[in-house]
């Protein structure tokens, strides 16, 4: 099976206390055939020196950290989108995080065996029957009818 290219764009704004937790959660994939383009949207935190100060502690040449002034998260993923060259396009906010280290691997699994064009997932709250609550994950698929064309990397 051939391995499709993600492209993650971590759009931020003053997100200085969850930024690096985001970033590793992309760093720790067992998939490693990702790149990860930060857009700095003109946060007035620290978030920019965590991220610059995080960069130099790792050694990946496939994440990209830029910096505009503040607009709104469209414009900063849209400059984010400019800088891609995967497959893929994945939107990570920086408050966010992938919930295990298979995520990415298991996303190229279902693409590229059902020949789907996107996949996407949402947690849904659930009672179960001792009146607890608990989160479980639908995923919803789309062929031909959300996107035109197939996995273009899974051909």
């Amino acid at each position: 099976m051939k391995e499709i290219k993600f492209s993650i764009i971590m759009p931020t704004y003053n997100d200085a206390e969850t930024i690096v937790n985001a970033i590793e959660s992309v760093v720790k994939q067992e998939y490693d055939r990702w790149e990860l383009v930060i857009v700095n949207d003109g946060s007035t935190d620290d978030t920019l020196n965590i991220v610059n100060n995080y960069l130099k502690t790792v050694d990946f040449k496939n994440i990209v950290l830029l910096s505009k002034e503040n607009g709104d998260q469209l414009n900063a993923i849209k400059l984010g989108a400019g800088h891609i060259t995967g497959d893929v396009v994945y939107i990570l906010h920086s408050d966010d995080e992938f919930s295990n280290d298979q995520v990415l691997k298991r996303v190229n699994d279902v693409l590229c065996e059902n020949s789907i064009d996107a996949v996407i997932p949402r947690f849904l709250p659930i009672i179960n029957e001792n009146g607890e609550r608990k989160r479980v994950i639908k995923v919803n698929s789309y062929k031909n009818n959300f996107f035109s064309g197939n996995c273009l990397s899974c051909k």
